[in-house]
């Protein structure tokens, strides 16, 4: 079965066992792609977008098949009752065909970076406590090699009059320097690695970039 179909069954089973079966409209919005270059973009239909237009930009040059889950949206079809207190992040990425890697990213495009964050690392947190709680679940994420919490802030470029800025966006939006790891007990515990990263490199191995 599917991730997007566990979700819709397991998951909101282990939300509410009692009533779980008398929900209806339930859904998780998911969307592929293989192209050698993607971006995402919360609170849009669809929301892979063109690379230049996401919170984060996806590399893809082997042209996987990617799947992609709108995690916030599959919570926000839940009956209220159920969404109180769940905290959830934007997007899942993954293969159906393939158990190389499993990644969280919550996105952003805030200039209080610091602030953010800290929403963030919780967000993802509770996303992944729900989702290791249910074993069919669990198993997929646990079979993938990298398994990845990612917080992705992209900030558009300063705009000025007469192109005033012009310069410094175009040097700033050409350096890009690795990501690297951050300690954050509540999602090591489940075997995650925490990056805060706007470019990730889906190649043999997955390779984060801060730009």
């Amino acid at each position: 079965m599917s991730l997007e179909a566990l979700l819709v069954t397991d998951l909101v089973k282990y939300f509410d066992s009692q009533n779980y079966k008398s929900f209806k409209g339930i859904k998780a919005p998911t969307e592929y792609t293989n192209k050698k270059a993607f971006g995402l973009m919360d609170k849009e239909d669809p929301f892979i977008v063109e690379e230049a237009n996401g919170s984060v930009t996806y590399k893809n040059d082997l042209q996987k098949n990617i799947c992609i889950t709108n995690y916030e949206e599959f919570i926000n079809s839940l009956p209220k009752s159920l969404q109180i207190g769940k905290k959830r992040c934007d997007f899942l990425v993954y293969q159906d065909d393939n158990n190389s890697f499993f990644i969280l990213n919550e996105l952003s495009q805030s200039r209080n970076i610091d602030a953010k964050e800290s929403d963030a690392l919780y967000q993802l947190q509770n996303t992944l406590e729900n989702l290791c709680s249910v074993d069919t679940i669990k198993s997929i994420i646990n079979s993938c090699r990298q398994r990845l919490c990612v917080f992705s802030n992209k900030v558009k470029p300063v705009e000025a009059p007469l192109g005033m800025t012009a310069g410094f966006n175009m040097t700033y939006s050409t350096v890009m320097l690795d990501a690297i790891t951050f300690e954050f007990d509540g999602i090591n515990i489940h075997g995650f690695e925490y990056y805060r990263a706007n470019c990730i490199d889906i190649g043999e191995s997955i390779k984060l970039k801060n730009c």
